[in-house]
Order: C-alpha cells, then structure tokens, then sequence
C-alpha cells in the first residue's frame, strides 16, 4: 500500500477514481492513494474513414468516401467527465453506428443534384447532425471531408462518351 505519483503525458489527462473520491476526478497529476484507480484518456482527436453506399432523396444510391475527425470537447470539464465515462471498448461499434446512420438521413433528406452542387451544406448537415448526438457524451466535430465527389453506384463513369447506351450496360448512362 504506497502513495503513487502520476503525471499525464501532453496530450493526456489523468482520471481518478475509487476511496474519497465522489464520481471521478479529471487532473493533469496527482496522488494516487490506497484504493484508488487511475487510467490515462488521450484527448488528441482521431479520424474514422469510410467508404459507403447512401440513397438520395430522389432515391439514387450513391457511394461515397468520407473522413471524419472526432475528439473530446477539451474546454469543459463537465463534456471531460462524459467522455472519460464513455471510455469502453463498445465506444467505436457505437460510434460506427452513430456516423453511418446520421450520414445517410442527411443525404436522404437532399436530392442528388443538392450533393452534387451543394457539398458545403451536405457537410455541414452531417456536422449538426453528429455534434447533436455525440455531445452527450463529451465528443465533438471537427472535420468532416468528402475525399471524391460522390459515384452513383454502378454509374462512375463521368467520361462516358455521349451516345446511345447499350441493352447490356444499362447503368453507364445517367
């Protein structure tokens, strides 16, 4: 039964828990008494890519590649104290789910041709959309980018010769 030191790296904050401590406790260092834990959270942000299939308002399916760049809210301690509760393994399924599925429901609201012409509010819906859902739990927004302009599914043929198409590659054509 010793007292321990510990300090958080830079990018790192130090959450205590256990015997005098009500809930948890959020430091850069501190001592660690007899009958306490402690764990490290990282509070640098981290990038989720995914390549996905989405249907339009007007019902065209898509493919399209994204980045998202999500971390902890840094300047409140009380979105700190959530996201240092939210620390699981069962973050990133969660997660996963959480960005596909607010991806889709913004696409699904705008027509192919507001996509196409209009990313900027596209990006901006997701951003809203995954903010609103995620705040609870102490995370954040930062980026999110749109890699390639966005491939109707079996139709990314953007240099297809004008013409007509044939009976066999009734896809190629818009």
């Amino acid at each position: 039964m010793f007292i321990k030191y510990r300090v958080a790296g830079t990018s790192e904050y130090l959450v205590i828990r256990g015997r005098g401590i009500e809930g948890i406790k959020i430091c850069k260092k501190a001592l660690i008494w007899p009958f306490q834990k402690y764990f490290y959270i990282d509070m640098l942000p981290f990038n989720y890519s995914y390549r996905m299939d989405i249907t339009s308002a007007d019902m065209l399916e898509f493919t399209v590649s994204i980045d998202y760049t999500i971390g902890p809210i840094v300047d409140d301690e009380d979105a700190l104290i959530r996201y240092a509760k939210f620390r699981s393994k069962r973050r990133l399924g969660v997660m996963d789910c959480v960005i596909v599925n607010e991806t889709r429901s913004v696409a699904a609201s705008m027509t192919m041709e507001e996509i196409f012409m209009r990313i900027q509010d596209f990006k901006r819906g997701v951003i809203n959309n995954l903010d609103r859902e995620f705040s609870p739990f102490g995370f954040q927004v930062y980026n999110v980018h749109v890699l390639d302009r966005p491939c109707v599914a079996r139709r990314c043929d953007y240099s297809a010769q004008p013409g007509k198409p044939s009976s066999d590659n009734k896809f190629k054509y818009f």
